[in-house]
């Protein structure tokens, strides 16, 4: 099972340089963006205004932005995920990545936008979750990561799903 996942220039999956109180724009377009990220799968492209991730069965795509640690921003990617039978389909966000293991993310799959935390020992700490989301295949989507003072706010399509208290959250 093939499962492909598309994001429009402007998108940001993770983050990694200290940036407040900006505005930034990330492009796909440019000769250079292609090098401006960290990929942690041959099945990653970026061309044609586009960051493609492409994915079959249990492989799971990485695409980690290398320029900017973030601390209070509000992020959002534009994706559309290809039309499927099974399988898993999501986009998320990585942010405050200390180490390799150290992060807290938001993982948009399916139906539902789950927050967690990871830590050596434990890359699946569940912090917040919202099921039964609306978010139908074949579509264009958008998702945006509100952080500041230590919350995380999730949305989807415009919409606040939850805001998390995350007191561990630090700039990365």
């Amino acid at each position: 099972m093939n499962t492909s996942l598309m994001t429009h220039a402007g998108l940001l999956l993770a983050a990694s340089s200290l940036v407040q109180a900006e505005s930034w724009h990330l492009d796909l377009q440019s000769p250079a963006a292609r090098s401006q990220w960290e990929y942690r799968s041959d099945k990653v492209a970026v061309g044609d205004g586009e960051l493609r991730l492409e994915a079959s069965g249990q492989d799971q795509c990485h695409a980690f932005y290398k320029l900017l640690n973030l601390a209070d921003a509000s992020l959002s990617a534009s994706f559309y995920v290809e039309p499927e039978v099974s399988g898993v389909h999501a986009v998320g966000f990585v942010l405050g990545s200390t180490d390799l293991m150290t992060t807290h993310y938001v993982h948009y799959d399916h139906a539902q936008a789950i927050m967690c935390r990871s830590e050596a020992g434990n890359t699946w700490i569940e912090l917040a979750r919202i099921s039964s989301l609306e978010k139908p295949e074949g579509r264009w989507h958008t998702a945006r990561l509100a952080v500041g003072e230590g919350r995380m706010t999730v949305f989807l399509n415009g919409k606040e799903l939850y805001s998390q208290a995350c007191p561990d959250l630090k700039p990365g």
